[in-house]
């Protein structure tokens, strides 16, 4: 599993549990623990009545966790679009959207490195109890890191178990390329490892067998109940730097499927470049507006495959949220987006 990085050619849409909480134009403030794609960990706040957003680093790969760093904090005005999202003052074609007690998705600038996908989670999951279950990834992994242009990424796909052993304590183990719930599963590549809730940055510290470095994963419950995470990779040698989007598993029904009807917002990077945002309509026969139909459940419960692109994978979760990737071109480069149903 790996950090963010993003390229789109094809993009696709089948929902979980819908869009949830109200709209990002409704008005509302939230701060949300947010993880960028170039490696870091960030509290990001925004108030779309005040039409204002915030943001600090609070780990970096970097530097930008020094308070005296350029790219440690930024705040300016929002602009709302006709759209439904929000651009950012300071920040040329910087662009997010947002749910209230929902997740936000968008694009953030930090410093000299390229605009990067943004993924923020409020409220997040503290109980060891609450985060155990079993969850599918979708990932971007790159060996090294070079400021924000990684380059040698993969793109990988799996799942993830999740058990408690304690309050605020996990056990993992993961199973890439195949449902670790299947008894004649094969997976590419396994590991295991251990977490703990960190309150200070609201945040679980992942670390796997044979490792000291930490990784974070950040989840929530969404309003249809299904949990929704991510994991900030930071593990040389291992993981790798990169991000997961990590949904709990969950057989995806035809109720489920119309309910992705409709337009979202999707943020999509070439690595070394700025990440790009574009809306996408999904239609209720399965087509989607970039082409293709989408084929549920497939290679298992919880992931979606393209007609056109069975290459890539997605994985939609709680509060219409999705992730695409899970495979590498023909030009070396890792495939990943971020969107979310407006």
């Amino acid at each position: 599993m790996r950090r963010i990085l993003l390229s789109m050619s094809i993009v696709v849409l089948v929902a979980c549990g819908g869009g949830g909480g109200s709209s990002s134009s409704s008005g509302f403030s939230q701060t949300y623990t947010a993880s960028a794609a170039q490696g870091e960990l960030i509290t990001y706040a925004v108030d779309t009545t005040k039409l204002t957003y915030s943001y600090t680093v609070i780990k970096s790969q970097y530097g930008c966790e020094v308070p005296t760093s350029d790219c440690h904090t930024g705040s300016g005005s929002l602009t709302l679009n006709a759209d439904k999202s929000f651009s950012v003052s300071g920040s040329s074609g910087s662009k997010f959207y947002a749910l209230q007690s929902g997740l936000l998705v968008g694009t953030i600038k930090l410093g000299s490195m390229p605009a990067t996908p943004i993924i923020g989670i409020p409220n997040p999951i503290s109980s060891g109890a609450t985060l155990a279950g079993i969850y599918n990834f979708i990932s971007v992994q790159c060996p090294t890191k070079s400021n924000g242009a990684m380059t040698g990424c993969q793109g990988r796909y799996g799942s993830l178990n999740v058990t408690s052993t304690g309050a605020t304590s996990i056990a993992y183990s993961t199973c890439e390329s195949d449902d670790i719930e299947n008894s004649s599963k094969v997976c590419s590549t396994t590991t295991t490892g251990t977490g703990t809730f960190d309150p200070t940055i609201n945040a679980w510290k992942f670390i796997r067998t044979g490792s000291s470095q930490e990784n974070f994963m950040v989840a929530f419950t969404s309003t249809g109940g299904q949990k929704v995470a991510y994991i900030d990779f930071n593990d040389p040698g291992g993981y790798g730097y990169g991000q997961a989007t990590v949904s709990e598993k969950q057989a995806l029904t035809a109720t489920i499927r119309n309910a992705s009807v409709g337009e979202w917002f999707m943020v999509s990077l070439a690595p070394g470049a700025d990440s790009t945002s574009l809306v996408v309509t999904a239609n209720a026969d399965g087509t989607v507006s970039t082409g293709g139909s989408m084929l549920p459940n497939q290679p298992w419960d919880g992931f979606i495959e393209n007609s056109i692109d069975t290459n890539g994978k997605f994985i939609m979760a709680g509060s219409g949220v999705f992730t695409y990737g899970g495979w590498t071109d023909s030009s070396g480069r890792a495939k990943y987006m971020i969107g979310m149903k407006m």
